[in-house]
């Protein structure tokens, strides 16, 4: 059955949009000012609305599809990442979902049946 690992695969990655808000730190000629707003916006704005502030920051970089990675540590970096189920694909993610906890009790309930499917010797 290749339904649920694909599905589990959406649900994990394809069905979500990353988007990227790195501050650079090495070499930023705006760097007092870069960091007084992004201190201010970690301190002032709860939840989604950070994103919006961290956006409006000046040398801030957002780029949508990429994801903090090790270059992006201090002290090279500041880095903060969005993972959002994409507009229009919310139902493809909860089929996905519904789909992969559905194999999983599948495969449960075969297990508590003493059946053996898998690894019997």
């Amino acid at each position: 059955m290749r339904i649920p690992p694909l599905a589990l695969l959406c649900a994990l990655s394809a069905c979500v949009a990353t988007t990227r808000y790195r501050l650079p730190l090495a070499g930023n000629t705006e760097r007092a000012a870069t960091e007084a707003c992004y201190l201010g916006c970690r301190t002032r704005a709860p939840g989604d609305a950070l994103y919006a502030c961290l956006a409006r920051c000046p040398v801030i970089d957002v780029t949508p599809g990429a994801a903090c990675g090790a270059a992006d540590d201090p002290p090279a970096a500041l880095c903060e990442q969005t993972r959002r189920i994409e507009p229009g694909k919310t139902a493809l993610a909860i089929v996905a979902v519904a789909a992969t906890v559905g194999f999983i009790a599948t495969l449960a309930a075969v297990d508590s049946q003493g059946d053996c499917w898998w690894e019997c010797q």
